[in-house]
């Protein structure tokens, strides 16, 4: 009977032995992440209870104690944006004080696991002051074309049309003419201050037809190809000469790509269909294009 005691004492310590191990393996085998911080503090705390006389208790206690730790620090860290939401001033303001306290916080816990997401949260808030920069200076040069828009585009009134119709200027004053091989006008209603839309005019003067229904542009190296075909068009003779035009409403797609084409160095256009004719862009023209351009974006 005694020895049967022994044994069945001996396999209640083995019992005890084996589920300590067994719950030291789960504790031990989690990763040290946020997400399983809560789980982990119940752990630590049943292993304490459960086995108060074990030799890992200590350093299941300083696993729970550096938990609380990294918490507190996390804690800290979100503090961060919420301490800068409760911020008065402007928004790029506010980004710009995120960064200093983003890059305090950095420096304190330069070895923390943490670190990593405080350096790629420092390059976004870096990408988003830069992002911001920008909107701001496009905002001042709005509201300094806006100030001087007399001096980039002109208008006249239609009456008959109910239109208020815009053109571009050059640098020094000079304004569109309408016998221009390529100009960009707008329309707007009659008290518009800037065109509400955009349309292109194509126009060749000689004295023969070239009966032309394409456009190719050359700028900067890159060709560009309009294909007028499926476009109305106005041929006609006057004395000394003929002219063919096409005057066509433009989306935001040709407004954007023109746009492109007028800030190049060099821009080479030809006219092709039985006959071709070619010019350059003078800095006047593209001047004029641009200006257009600016006050219908603004």
């Amino acid at each position: 009977m005694k020895k049967l005691f022994i044994t069945l004492g001996l396999l209640g310590l083995l019992s005890c032995g084996s589920h300590e191990e067994s719950d030291y393996r789960i504790i031990t085998s989690m990763e040290f992440e946020e997400t399983n911080f809560t789980r982990l503090k119940k752990l630590t705390d049943d292993f304490a209870r459960k086995h108060p006389e074990s030799d890992k208790l200590k350093e299941i206690k300083e696993l729970k104690n550096k938990i609380i730790k990294q918490e507190n620090i996390l804690k800290e860290y979100r503090d961060i944006e919420i301490n800068i939401r409760n911020e008065k001033g402007s928004y790029i303001d506010k980004l710009n004080k995120k960064l200093i306290m983003t890059e305090n916080f950095k420096n304190k816990y330069l070895e923390n696991k943490i670190i990593d997401k405080v350096e790629e949260d420092i390059n976004k808030i870096k990408l988003e002051i830069n992002e911001e920069e920008k909107k701001i200076n496009a905002l001042k040069e709005k509201e300094k074309f806006k100030k001087n828009i007399n001096k980039k585009i002109y208008s006249k009134y239609d009456e008959f049309q109910d239109t208020r119709w815009f053109y571009g200027k050059d640098e020094k004053g000079n304004h569109t003419s309408k016998k221009s091989k390529f100009y960009i006008y707008g329309g707007g209603s009659k008290h518009s201050n800037s065109p509400t839309f955009l349309r292109v005019v194509f126009q060749y003067r000689g004295d023969n037809w070239i009966f032309f229904d394409d456009v190719k542009i050359i700028y900067d190296g890159i060709l560009e190809n309009l294909d007028l075909s499926n476009h109305k068009y106005k041929r006609d003779a006057f004395y000394g000469g003929v002219y063919e035009i096409y005057d066509l409403a433009i989306d935001n797609s040709y407004i954007e790509k023109f746009n492109k084409i007028c800030q190049a160095k060099t821009v080479k256009i030809r006219f092709t269909g039985e006959y071709y004719y070619e010019f350059k862009l003078s800095k006047s023209d593209k001047e004029k294009v641009l200006n257009i351009i600016m006050a219908y974006e603004y």
